[in-house]
């Protein structure tokens, strides 16, 4: 076999190892990353929207506080929520035709990455149930994709000690307690806060230890199933 042939074919090899490397959990954690960075967006657009439109119907803007609510209703004619709301004596102002064909837009576009978010959440969510079926279980499988993308695969999830997993998410303030302990108390736990067992539990140091070890044995039955 020449040299040129016998490069070609280290590189094919090479190739097919990198594409065999790539991983489920690799989505998964783009994916988790990808809804993040989506949901920040959605939030600084509506909230925009939100200041624009209280130039236009103020009093339907202070009204209704959930985002997607909001985008919701004021797709409907001005004259149709003043009806709705009894609003008989508008703060706003009246919107020229191309004043409200830029809102219009504005709407429609906030409305189809609103639309987004839901498909990449449900997305997110049956994959995490097939990578990681008894992390999604114990974690509910959006915080188990979250765990999974701060740990970088579900891997380095299954070897980390449960004390670690524990205060994933909280690395900032883990940092700041390492620098000046006088100062700043070390976190009792990370992105695992936002499980229902912490937030319904009067001691929320010891559930935090208790889910956290639930959490990694759940991890370790994922990696190790196969």
């Amino acid at each position: 076999m020449s040299f040129e042939k016998l490069r070609l074919k280290n590189i094919e090899e090479t190739k097919q190892k990198i594409r065999t490397s790539i991983k489920k959990d690799i989505l998964l954690i783009q994916a988790t990353h990808s809804l993040e960075e989506l949901t920040k967006s959605l939030n600084q657009l509506t909230e925009a929207l939100r200041k624009h439109y209280e130039l236009y119907l103020p009093e339907i803007s202070k009204t209704i506080q959930d985002p997607q609510t909001f985008i919701k209703i004021i797709s409907k004619p001005r004259n149709q929520l003043i009806k709705e709301y009894n609003i008989t004596d508008t703060l706003g102002i009246e919107l020229k035709e191309k004043d409200l064909e830029i809102l219009k837009d504005y709407i429609n576009e906030i409305t189809t990455l609103n639309h987004l978010e839901d498909n990449l959440t449900k997305y997110i969510e049956n994959l995490a149930k097939e990578i990681a079926p008894n992390l999604s279980k114990e974690a509910q499988p959006l915080l188990a994709s979250k765990l999974i993308a701060l740990a970088g695969s579900l891997k380095n999830l299954a070897f980390m000690p449960s004390s670690k997993l524990q205060l994933l998410g909280a690395e900032k303030a883990l940092f700041r307690h390492l620098k000046n302990k006088k100062k700043y108390k070390s976190p009792k736990y990370g992105i695992i806060y936002n499980h229902q067992l912490i937030q319904t539990s009067k001691e929320k140091g010891k559930a935090a230890r208790h889910l956290a070890s639930k959490l990694t044995i759940a991890a370790r039955k994922d990696y190790f199933r196969k």
